[in-house]
This record gives C-alpha cells, sequence and structure tokens, in this order.
C-alpha cells in the first residue's frame, strides 16, 4: 500500500480524502495529528488498522522465524482451518515454547488446551495411569 502523495487539494470542510484508499471522507473518520493542517491524519482510521494489522502480522511471522510465503503456505495445507480440530476460526501461529519453532496454525482453544497440556503433561500422564 503506498501514499497517494500529490499537490490536489485533499481536505474540503469537514471531510477529508484518505491518502490509502482515496476515499473522500468525514474529520471524524480520521485520527487527531496536531502537526496537519486541520488537526488531523492524512490516513482513515479504516486504513491505519489495516496497516497496523499487516506491520503486526509480519512483525509475529519474523519473530517465530517464518516468512509471509511459509505463513501462507501454511494456511493453503490447512485449508484455513485449525490443524487440531479442522474448524474453520481464526488462526493464531502455534510454536513450541522450547525451541521457538513454528509448528502451525491453530484456533484460540486449541492453542490454550494444547499449551495447558504441554506445561502439565505430568498431571495429565498420573490421570491416565501412565
Amino acid at each position: 500500500m503506498m501514499l497517494k502523495k500529490s499537490p490536489v487539494k485533499r481536505t474540503f470542510g469537514n471531510e477529508r480524502i484518505c491518502r490509502m484508499c482515496g476515499v473522500r471522507k468525514p474529520l471524524t473518520d480520521f485520527y487527531k495529528n496536531k502537526s496537519t493542517s486541520r488537526k488531523r491524519d492524512y490516513i482513515c482510521k479504516l486504513c491505519d488498522k489495516e496497516i497496523n494489522r499487516i506491520r503486526n502480522h509480519k512483525l509475529s511471522c519474523a519473530v517465530m522465524g517464518i516468512t509471509l510465503e511459509q505463513y501462507d503456505a501454511t494456511l493453503k495445507k490447512q485449508n484455513g482451518r485449525c490443524a487440531i480440530c479442522q474448524i474453520k476460526r481464526r488462526l493464531i501461529k502455534d510454536h513450541n515454547h522450547i525451541t521457538g519453532k513454528f509448528r502451525g496454525l491453530l484456533c484460540y482453544s486449541c492453542n490454550v488446551r494444547l499449551g495447558w497440556y504441554e506445561n502439565r503433561i505430568d498431571v495429565v500422564e498420573k490421570y491416565r495411569g501412565n
């Protein structure tokens, strides 16, 4: 996503054109920014949210040592479903807490349960009679 910079007028009374999406919106759809002429940002709140979502996604992939291409390949391999329950939900990047190695994509419920099980394996094994 590139910012659209041009000498074209972008503010009209109580409206402004977002430099990201190019849509004319009310000033209330832009975050406050004291350094701009109308005291509002040049990118609308929706575009700003999307920029931050993409930035956070890239950062979390980098922290786990995977590329966006590896993430996309895993998502495609799992058909957009949780690797454990196979339900289509919002997915979380699962990793081994000891090695930090990326294992796959899980829904929140399965990720929490797996984490609990891994941290309390002694209790589970004792219950199972092993």
